[in-house]
């Protein structure tokens, strides 16, 4: 989604999957294994986890190929879906690091108290976190900026 042109189907698909919770979706951001993946869980360091500097990427990756169906004149419903979808990923995101109080490596939605996290705040986990990494902190920043674009857009029937 960043480096190439995917198909609109693709694009749609993905923006589709990002804010549904039968895949990716979390009220503390996405994770970066779909969520009907049995084989993982939040315990795994590469499991049903959220990495701010994969949801940067994710949101980065969404906001370029709405910037690009602007440009190519894509249907307006589609256009609205992308910028929803970066809507909803970006606040999720900002949801979970105010309660948490900071941005960490990675951190889970805990979905019995329905909040996110630390990832270390599990009894068993599969390895060490940061606390702080300058990955997050450049992703966190990616993630406002993004934010802040698409809250500017406005898709209307018949302009943006």
């Amino acid at each position: 989604l960043f480096y190439s042109y995917p198909s609109l189907e693709e694009i749609v698909s993905f923006a589709d999957k990002i804010i549904d919770p039968d895949f990716f979706y979390t009220p503390g951001g996405p994770t970066i294994v779909a969520n009907d993946e049995d084989d993982y869980t939040v315990s795994h360091y590469h499991g049903k986890v959220i990495w701010p500097k994969q949801t940067a990427f994710a949101v980065a990756c969404l906001s370029r190929q709405l910037r690009r169906g602007i440009s190519e004149s894509w249907p307006k419903d589609v256009l609205k879906n992308i910028r929803q979808a970066i809507i909803k990923t970006c606040v999720a995101s900002f949801k979970a690091w105010r309660e948490m109080r900071m941005v960490p490596e990675l951190y889970y939605y805990d979905s019995t108290t329905n909040r996110s996290r630390l990832y270390t705040d599990q009894d068993i986990y599969e390895g060490p976190m940061s606390m702080i990494q300058l990955w997050s902190s450049i992703g966190a920043r990616r993630i406002m900026r993004e934010y802040q674009y698409v809250m500017k857009l406005k898709i209307e029937s018949n302009s943006i």
